[in-house]
């Protein structure tokens, strides 16, 4: 069994019998008191506290300051207290995030993180990850880069998806961890295979290109396609991309263009002009050089010289659409020499 950080007597005198729950303006000042001790800019007291928490590293970004919405009752805050639902874990992660965004209660960061240990230590795994954020940004509690690195390891290693990105993250790029291109991959793909979806365009990465794990064009389109799938941009423009080149699967143009639209109605201007391409060169059925103009027309708005090459080629030609000759000559000008048809670039 995973070893969680314990808490201190500090913040359990602090967290005290029940009068937590009821924690507004009027009734902080006593466990404030209890806590800020060991809460202050004295690094003695602070190292102390650190080093009673446990041991470990950093991440993340502290949430945005907002201004205080005042001392409120929160609604329902008796009902916890009554029935003694405030030392379900659950419950304590849910009032502490009501003191962190001041939602019916004073925003109150010192409270918030003393409910955030305090669920943690029952096994929230939501309440380690907020804490990793905590103790990187030292927001309600001593900052400590290791703290903040053990609580999003005993999130990951418990199975939160959310952590095991983070995770992995961390990881990939050596921030606050010795990086490790394997140790990355195992935590995305642990997370991918619960289905994060970042995490299974990041596993796909790393197959296509054999970093941390063996190479294999097979498992990178496999993990490209479940992201694509629901509905992650990148993925839908990389699996176009295996799948025109016959890397992983069959070619097959047809579906390439259709993940390729798939991107490209999202905006992703590579996207837009390989559906343009495909549907001009006919791969996999007639050409319709309307439809070519239309995607071309769109990434070229976006700067990809393909696509202006694409345009300005249908226009000159009075393919898809009456000829143009002025509109073809200033996408025809803006082409560098060196230019090759069929690839993405952008022009500025």
């Amino acid at each position: 069994m995973l070893e969680v950080p314990p808490i201190t007597p500090e913040v359990e005198k602090a967290m005290a019998t029940k009068s937590i729950p009821l924690f507004v303006s009027s009734d902080l000042p006593e466990a404030v008191d209890a806590i800020e001790p060991a809460l202050s800019s004295d690094d003695q007291q602070n190292s102390e506290l650190v080093s009673s928490l446990g041991e470990a590293t950093d991440f993340s970004s502290p949430p945005d300051e907002q201004p205080p919405t005042g001392a409120v009752e929160a609604p329902g805050a008796e009902a916890i207290v009554e029935d003694g639902s405030i030392d379900d874990p659950k419950a304590q992660y849910e009032m502490a995030h009501r003191y962190s965004q001041g939602d019916g209660l004073e925003r109150d960061n010192l409270m918030a993180g003393l409910l955030f240990l305090k669920a943690a230590q029952g096994g929230s795994l939501p309440a380690h990850i907020e804490l990793s954020d905590r103790f990187e940004s030292g927001l309600g509690l001593p900052q400590s880069f290791s703290l903040s690195f053990s609580h999003l390891e005993t999130a990951a290693k418990q199975g939160d998806a959310e952590a095991q990105f983070r995770l992995g993250n961390r990881y990939d790029t050596g921030r606050t961890v010795s990086r490790s291109d394997e140790r990355a991959a195992a935590w995305f793909q642990r997370a991918a295979e619960q289905g994060h979806v970042e995490s299974q365009f990041l596993i796909g990465n790393h197959f296509e290109t054999g970093i941390g794990v063996p190479l294999s064009q097979v498992q990178a389109y496999q993990w490209f396609r479940k992201a694509a799938d629901h509905g992650h941009v990148e993925s839908a423009y990389r699996v176009g991309l295996c799948l025109i080149r016959g890397l992983g699967a069959s070619r097959d143009p047809q579906t390439a263009a259709e993940y390729f639209a798939q991107a490209g109605r999202k905006d992703h201007s590579c996207a837009q002009a390989e559906v343009a391409e495909i549907l001009f060169s006919g791969d996999g059925s007639s050409p319709d050089f309307a439809g070519a103009v239309e995607w071309a027309r769109m990434a070229a708005e976006k700067g990809v010289i393909q696509a202006e090459f694409r345009l300005g080629y249908c226009l000159e030609r009075g393919l898809g659409v009456m000829a143009r000759l002025e509109e073809a000559a200033s996408g025809m000008e803006r082409l560098p020499r060196a230019v090759i048809p069929g690839q993405c670039s952008d022009s500025g």
